[in-house]
């Protein structure tokens, strides 16, 4: 095989590659918006500065590995590791983390049930008595 040939697999690979961490990462995005609700505009701003990234990192990939030259067969590694993520693991990875995570919260969550009564009933008393303390150095000092 030609150097010339091993050279663009090499590439078309670390494209692949790319678009498969690139669409991991994105995961990541959905599973926060699954377990804290989000505004269309600030979703929107997410995107944005999602694809942001990801240009970045395509420009990066062509920078240095080929010199700035836009390779198309690149451009379709990237979109082709992303559309494997997307409609492989993904539709598995993204719910599974999600409820996971909602039931360690939920786990984590009783015993913080638990203690709020108290707590509040805590810093209710903690309250009171800063304020006796104020009111007890407001009349001594009004008394010099």
């Amino acid at each position: 095989m030609g150097g010339v040939i091993a050279w663009e697999l090499q590439f078309v690979w670390i494209s692949l590659c790319l678009g498969l961490i690139l669409r991991g990462i994105y995961d990541g995005v959905l599973i926060i918006r699954r377990l804290i609700k989000h505004s269309n505009l600030v979703v929107g701003f997410e995107d944005f500065i999602f694809w942001m990234i990801c240009c970045y990192q395509v420009f990066k990939l062509m920078y240095q590995q080929n010199s700035g030259t836009i390779r198309g067969f690149a451009c379709v590694g990237v979109f082709v590791g992303m559309a494997v993520y997307h409609f492989g693991p993904s539709s598995y990875i993204v719910p599974f983390i999600s409820s996971l995570l909602i039931k360690i919260g939920t786990i984590l969550g009783i015993p913080i049930k638990f203690m709020k009564k108290p707590l509040q009933i805590v810093i209710k008393k903690a309250k009171m008595k800063s304020k006796k303390l104020e009111k007890g150095s407001e009349s001594n000092s009004g008394k010099t």
